[in-house]
């Protein structure tokens, strides 16, 4: 038993050591049998759950204060983080503009605003939460919006919205009018009956690139540029409405300028991709995925090394 009692003086001790005690043991105990009492006092502090666990885990360095009603509660420190506000999304323009104006791109990530705001606790000796008092308030980061900035170069995550049409090779003006065969601006070749020209000068049958949709675009996105389009009512021809599809820059167009774009579908009077419903409130949204190198084969023919 002496032992058990060294123990816990000895615990004691070392809190009073470290200066977390904040009371005197004569004036709790108030006998001329001091040892004792501070022994009596201990076995009642070490039998409490919640101080232990604090002995035990060692994360909270807690102080035992005698309450002005004569209570001995447990006294320690914590601190929470808190979200401040969360950064709100915002196109901004910019002086120097770096691309088409049309075109935005990501200016800044933004961040969560977070403070950490510490708390006085206070636990009875039965581990019941007693008060719980703010002692401070640090901010650690002021939130930060997301800004897009408008005029943004060409490259992989630059976006726009678009205006958007269909052409075939038969096409008003188009010298696939009466043939069904034709070439693209890049040089790349169609024929109704054989498809589209590959990178290795092979023809696949359909009105895809190496597996993309092919669309006219404006002469500031470079041939060979592959984007994803979103929230649209295209259908047919594997697309699915208001399903995301890629598709690669492979043509041009008198009227294709700015934002405007322009699907392929093949032949006007036999049209493979028509429109659907609108399935979606947002604006249909393109978006840069990919950039390829325009060049020639090894058979001398233009084509799109992906």
């Amino acid at each position: 038993m002496k032992k058990r009692f060294d123990e816990m003086i000895a615990k004691i001790k070392e809190l009073e050591t470290k200066e977390i005690l904040v009371w005197s043991w004569r004036k709790i105990i108030n006998m001329k049998y001091y040892q004792w009492g501070q022994a009596l006092l201990g076995l009642i502090v070490l039998s409490c759950p919640v101080v232990n666990s604090i002995y035990a885990n060692g994360n909270n360095e807690g102080s035992f204060v005698l309450h002005s009603d004569n209570k001995v509660i447990q006294v320690y420190q914590t601190s929470e983080s808190r979200f401040l506000e969360f950064p709100e999304t915002k196109q901004v323009e910019t002086s120097q503009k770096q691309g088409p104006s049309f075109l935005y791109s990501k200016a800044t990530e933004g961040a969560i605003g977070v403070s950490y705001q510490g708390f006085e606790l206070k636990y009875d000796l039965l581990g019941n939460l007693i008060d719980k008092t703010p002692i401070s308030d640090v901010i650690i980061q002021e939130a930060q919006d997301v800004e897009y900035q408008r005029g943004s170069k060409v490259k992989v995550g630059a976006y726009f919205y678009p205006v958007y049409s269909r052409f075939g090779v038969d096409c008003v003006g188009c010298s696939g009018r009466k043939t069904g065969v034709g070439n693209f601006a890049s040089g790349i070749h169609y024929e109704k009956d054989k498809g589209v020209r590959q990178y290795d000068g092979s023809y696949t049958k359909g009105i895809t690139y190496e597996g993309y949709y092919i669309i006219a675009a404006d002469k500031s996105i470079p041939f060979c540029t592959v984007l994803e389009i979103e929230n649209h009512r295209f259908e047919g021809a594997g697309i699915k409405n208001n399903v995301p599809f890629q598709v690669i820059v492979l043509d041009r167009g008198g009227a294709i300028n700015g934002k405007r774009i322009d699907l392929f579908i093949g032949l006007e009077s036999d049209m493979q991709i028509g429109y659907g419903k609108w399935l979606t409130s947002k604006k249909t949204k393109i978006t840069i995925i990919k950039r390829g190198k325009w060049q020639k084969n090894s058979k001398g023919q233009y084509a799109c090394k992906l």
